[in-house]
């Protein structure tokens, strides 16, 4: 009796990469397919087709052995988000767990909040939340 053989996959901002492997731990096969890094800044998105085609690049790199796996896991990104419709396409850009672009709005939204918790003055927050530009008044403080 042939032993059972297990497909991990893990998708990463860098790319995918797929193993099979024995239950007894040996490597059967193993693939890979690299994925565009965003460059550095607060906005950090991928494409999420790119991640599927990333995975079906992966897995194929097994060659004929990838049918041979009796179960898969998956582990991905942590923190990322994909919107998806009701049919599960996505509705726009994977969200990278590195996006920074929150942390304004969540800044301001917490500001008067925080204040009042450990007595700051409200005035000392009021600049971020009623600034025209945001990014700036949330570095100076």
């Amino acid at each position: 009796m042939t032993e059972p053989r297990f497909l991990g996959v893990d998708v990463g901002t860098q790319g995918a990469r797929a193993l099979l492997v024995t239950a007894s731990g040996e490597v059967i096969a193993r693939g890979s397919a690299a994925l565009a890094v965003p460059p550095p800044g607060p906005v950090q998105e991928q494409a999420p087709d790119a991640w599927w085609d990333a995975v079906v690049a992966a897995i194929g790199d097994l060659g004929a052995e990838r049918g041979s796996a009796s179960a898969i896991a998956i582990s991905c990104t942590s923190g990322s988000v994909c919107a998806v419709d009701a049919a599960g396409r996505a509705v726009g850009p994977g969200l990278l767990y590195a996006d920074t672009r929150a942390v304004i709005g969540a800044h301001c939204t917490s500001s008067a909040s925080a204040a009042s918790d450990f007595n700051v003055p409200s005035e000392a927050n009021a600049d971020c939340c009623s600034a025209s530009d945001p990014l700036e008044s949330f570095a100076a403080s």
